[in-house]
């Protein structure tokens, strides 16, 4: 009986923080990642004449999975064969969504490069990116925020929503602080308060970013925006010219995943680059860097949010390369970097 006792599941507190935090300095990140899972598992394989054709193996090659990956139609998945496949080029997901490339399994299914794309500026053999460059130092769509600061809050004031759509992810910031005050202290100034300074993922002088979705738009002028997840910082305030930027063109829950990507051939200086992309995944997969040239970075999530990095292999960066990272989130929120393991990596998640 006691034994019994002792076996028998033990109720937790809603936080893993609770009692040892305070609520108001807390984050729940329970609900990290793409929103309510990877949902590749429900979608329909693709049946497109593109997709059917990578059915057979000697159809496997860069320029008929990206026809396959253009063609598909939303939420579906495309399936690879098993083999060994050589690939000529990148693939790109290129201002597509809802769209998954699937192989038979990370051993089974190994997709070897011998040259990449590049993806925006983030130079990568898989990239996933919206349709327009937004990116901090030339966001697309600015905005300034207006009024609703306090820690939680889902609902905030633009000044202005060109472009901009419901479920689509906006980049909040401020500017940095110019002194400390002795309580939160935002300062990336190289020489006073930083070594390396701003890094290049936030904006010059506004180091403090948040990614959000927008759930609503209302209003003439000034808009009322719903979000999600609310905001976490208890320091946001007018008098730091808070503003929200976004692309034209994002894309949506774009995943990769049961493969083996090998790029010691192409020794590109990323693996994956996801770049404007909200919901997106690799996932039970192997990613094989160079150990040669500038293949810097495995996985690098781009001005992306809600991204989910989960239950892979990852092998090696160049150790001539001027960094070598694992996933390397550059302005990213709510991602999910989870049961991964890294081998020949410096630093697995530098988190920028």
């Amino acid at each position: 009986l006691v034994l019994l006792v002792l076996l028998s599941p033990t109720s937790l507190p809603a936080q893993a923080w609770s009692g040892i935090v305070s609520p108001s300095r807390a984050i729940d990140w329970s609900t990290a990642g793409v929103s309510g899972g990877i949902p590749s598992g429900s979608w329909t394989t693709c049946t497109t004449t593109a997709c059917n054709l990578l059915s057979s193996a000697s159809n496997v090659t860069a320029a008929n999975i990206n026809s396959a990956i253009s063609s598909a139609p939303a939420h579906s998945v495309i399936l690879l064969p098993s083999g060994t496949f050589s690939m000529s080029t990148g693939l790109v997901w290129d201002h597509v969504s809802y769209v998954a490339l699937r192989g038979q399994g990370a051993n089974t299914t190994i997709l070897k490069f011998s040259a990449g794309n590049s993806c925006g500026g983030t130079p990568a053999d898989v990239c996933v990116q919206s349709s327009d460059s937004n990116y901090n130092y030339g966001p697309t769509n600015t905005a300034n925020w207006t009024a609703n600061y306090s820690p939680g809050t889902t609902s905030i004031t633009l000044d202005s929503v060109t472009n901009l759509q419901v479920g689509w992810p906006i980049v909040l910031d401020q500017t940095d602080d110019t002194s400390d005050s002795g309580d939160i202290y935002i300062c990336l100034t190289s020489g006073t308060c930083s070594y390396a300074g701003t890094g290049g993922a936030s904006r010059t002088g506004r180091a403090q970013s948040q990614m959000v979705n927008v759930t609503s738009i209302s209003g003439t002028g000034p808009y009322t925006i719903g979000i999600t997840p609310g905001i976490y910082m208890p320091n946001w305030t007018s008098s730091k010219t808070p503003q929200a930027w976004w692309a034209t063109g994002p894309v949506f829950e774009d995943g990769i995943e049961n493969l083996t990507l090998d790029h010691t051939s192409s020794n590109p200086p990323n693996g994956i680059s996801f770049w404007n992309c909200s919901g997106c995944w690799f996932t039970n997969s192997r990613n094989i860097m160079g150990d040669t040239g500038a293949s810097e970075t495995n996985v690098r999530i781009f001005d992306s949010n809600r991204v989910s990095v989960t239950n892979n292999y990852f092998y090696q960066t160049a150790p001539t390369a001027t960094v070598q990272y694992g996933v390397e989130p550059f302005l990213t929120s709510d991602s999910l970097i989870q049961n991964n393991i890294f081998e020949r990596v410096s630093a697995p998640v530098p988190v920028n």
